[in-house]
């Protein structure tokens, strides 16, 4: 949606058209508030990629009645072969599960479930 800021900045820089259109956006500033919290966890879970599938449906377990200090995240990371990354990573791919939690008590053991072969969460 146009407005002023976006007509002065078409004047200014014809060639980044920002108002609009496309997908390009540049941010140029930012705020962002902190909270004071007395303690963190954070957690990262390592999978083989094969097992993947269950990871994700596991999440979706997970995330749907997580508590609101709670910050859960699924991926798959590819590693490259590269010297300076530990031996167990290299060149090898995983499904991930990172997590952090900043109110105490805190609750990642619940988390940190082993997914089974058959694709249940334990």
């Amino acid at each position: 949606m146009a407005d002023a800021n976006c007509i002065r900045h078409r004047k200014q820089r014809p060639l980044l058209d920002l108002c609009g259109g496309g997908s390009l956006g540049i941010v140029t500033s930012t705020t962002i508030h902190l909270f004071p919290v007395s303690q963190v966890c954070a957690i990262y879970l390592f999978y083989p990629v094969d097992e993947a599938q269950d990871v994700f449906g596991c999440y979706r377990t997970w995330i749907a009645d997580a508590p609101d200090g709670l910050t859960l995240s699924v991926l798959i990371m590819n590693f490259p072969p590269i010297p300076y990354l530990l031996e167990f990573l290299r060149g090898q791919s995983f499904a991930l599960v990172r997590g952090c939690y900043s109110v105490a008590p805190s609750p990642m053991g619940k988390y940190s479930c082993v997914i089974g072969a058959s694709g249940s969460c334990r």
